[in-house]
């Protein structure tokens, strides 16, 4: 048997930390820290109470690791801590819950597993500074399942104080108890190989959707059974009848900002569980209906194998833009915008990737040239002309070559010029920015914040124009927040170039209607690493007439300018 004890894990445990407690009364008169008062619904005032208190305990390790053949019987170990206080502290073993993003929870209405036995005192007083050891055992079950997990709910029951109030009844006193309890977890992988049981997990639902203008895919997984698994999901989309693009795999969202990817793919579903997978997919051919195929895996094995069709025109992803260039007939060519150079922080070689998923040989021609139309002596090309076949892959080479007569940055276009054998032919010019020497100082000059009106629909806009001599990148994210609560994120430039002197109109289109009434308006334009953000905020008011800082109401509009006499410290930080 093996152990590994690992001593945080973001699905191990919930803890009790924060306390709101609102109490209704007929009069209450306070200005301590951490009360509010208010008027309920029915007229009489009402008094919250907020504070944030520290954990009554600690407690190592949380979560306990576990390798173990079925029939096995396994000790654990868990050590409490005092932090301060007097504490009646309570253990039990619970079963375990899953919400769809992942997050594992106890669940005190399944009962106590079986399979647990705590043999220590599951109640306790606890003086500060004292520690207390929880043992027990777990026995693995002759189940076919590669990961079980049990929860140890450890909970301090504190001391609730008692108060009296004025026999006049005009003074508001109020009992509260504070509680800190962790859920404990144990897993143990059993090394099982037949895997039966986890055939009978289920893809019921699948699609693609926009996020800040990158194709995000979905996937939903139910565990209809009694055991718990873990495994990965592969996804991979492709345009039906058509070679696929490449895999990609999906994660829960309670572990997708985790950095290392072996353990942001790892999947761990309780059972009858419901979760909800995502990945962000970074090549997607955009021609024609599209296959999403989704395998629940095991080493190389695939378990669960499910297809759903995609709609060809769902959605847009104008972020790929800046990532992938389709050249047509399932030919592609990334990335889409090249940066190469022999400065500080640069690489001296660029490489692309071209992959044809069509049906037929594709051939393409390759010219570098500046932005006047000359041919660039600077940098080689590896591959100049080529033919690739269906299902095939290749890489072409773009490498500065040392010398010192260039001293200035050259910015020009990889010309590509693709033909099927079907005879569809397409061309696209790629940026490309050759750093020889310190590239001009980047100018990016923003308009003012705009209301458009594109029939019944509202939208906002401002333009950014590239005043300077090189490419310029500009990714832009607005927040708009209404007065009723709501709030809306929306994006646009997405990091794509633009040519000197090139004006784009950023658009916001929010995904509901823009009614008349106050919003707040937060905007960050982004650019190159060199240049400060532009970050504004504004206080607007739409649809009613004013002063400076609400634009008029006029209809039907082509566009308003949205100013604010009262901008945030952070208003223009360029």
């Amino acid at each position: 048997m093996k152990r590994f004890v690992r001593h945080t894990d973001l699905l191990g445990c919930a803890l009790s930390l924060f306390l709101s407690a609102t109490v209704v009364a007929q009069s209450s008169q306070s200005s301590s820290t951490g009360i509010r008062t208010g008027t309920t619904a029915d007229g009489r005032q009402s008094v919250t109470l907020t504070r944030s208190v520290e954990p009554s305990f600690h407690i190592e390790p949380i979560v306990q690791r576990f390798e173990a053949r079925r029939g096995a019987e396994i000790p654990f170990r868990f050590k409490i801590t005092s932090t301060g206080k007097d504490m009646n502290v309570t253990v039990q073993a619970v079963r375990l819950r899953q919400e769809e993003s992942g997050v594992i929870l106890h669940d005190l209405q399944g009962g106590a597993p079986d399979e647990v036995d705590i043999t220590s005192s599951t109640a306790f007083p606890l003086a500060p500074g004292e520690s207390h050891v929880i043992q027990g055992t777990v026995k693995v079950p002759l189940a076919k399942t590669n990961f079980l997990s049990y929860g140890i709910l450890v909970r301090d029951n504190g001391v609730a104080n008692e108060f009296t109030g004025d026999a006049d009844g005009q003074t508001t006193t109020a009992g509260v108890q504070f509680v800190t309890q962790y859920v404990l977890r144990i897993d143990i992988e059993t090394g099982i190989k037949d895997l039966a049981a986890m055939n009978q997990l289920q893809l019921t639902e699948a699609h693609v959707a926009s996020e800040l203008g990158m194709p995000v895919a979905t996937v939903y997984l139910d565990n209809p059974t009694d055991y718990a698994f873990e495994f990965k999901v592969r996804g991979n989309i492709g345009v039906a009848g058509r070679r696929p693009t490449a895999p990609f795999w999906l994660s829960m969202l309670s572990r997708a900002s985790l950095e290392d990817e072996s353990e942001r793919t790892l999947i761990r579903v309780m059972p009858r569980s419901r979760l909800k997978l995502q990945a962000q997919v970074d090549a997607l051919d955009l021609q024609g209906d599209k296959v999403f195929r989704i395998a629940i895996t095991n080493g190389r094995r695939e378990l669960v194998v499910q297809q759903f069709s995609l709609a060809a025109k769902t959605a847009s992803f104008p972020a790929l833009k800046a990532k992938l260039a389709h050249l047509g007939d399932g030919f592609s060519v990334s990335p889409s915008q090249i940066r190469l150079g022999q400065v500080a922080g640069v690489d001296r070689t660029a490489i692309l990737r071209f992959e044809n998923t069509g049906d037929t040989m594709q051939s393409a021609r390759i010219r570098l040239r500046d932005l006047d139309g000359n041919p660039v002596t600077g940098v080689r090309v590896s591959s100049d002309d080529f033919q690739l076949k269906p299902g095939r892959t290749k890489s072409v080479r773009l490498s500065m070559r040392r010398s010192d007569e260039q001293t200035n940055a050259v910015f020009g276009v990889l010309d590509i010029v693709s033909e099927s054998e079907s005879g569809q032919a397409s061309r696209r010019q790629l940026p490309v920015a050759m750093l020889f020497g310190d590239a001009p100082a980047a100018d990016l000059q923003l308009g003012d914040l705009q209301l458009q009106q594109d029939g019944s629909s509202r939208y906002l806009s401002m333009t950014a124009t590239n005043a300077g001599e090189g490419y310029l990148p500009v990714d832009a994210r607005l927040t708009l927040a209404s007065a009723a609560g709501w709030t809306l994120e929306m994006a646009d430039g997405y990091g794509v170039w633009l040519k000197p002197g090139e004006t784009k109109q950023l658009r916001f289109i929010p995904d509901r209607s823009l009614d008349d009434g106050q919003y707040q308006v937060d905007y960050m334009v982004r650019s190159t690493d060199d240049v400060p953000p532009t970050v504004r905020s504004l206080i607007v008011t739409l649809g009613q007439p004013g002063g400076d800082t609400e634009p008029p109401h006029t209809a039907p509009a082509t566009d308003q300018t949205l100013t604010s006499a009262t901008e945030s410290p952070l208003a223009d930080a360029r």
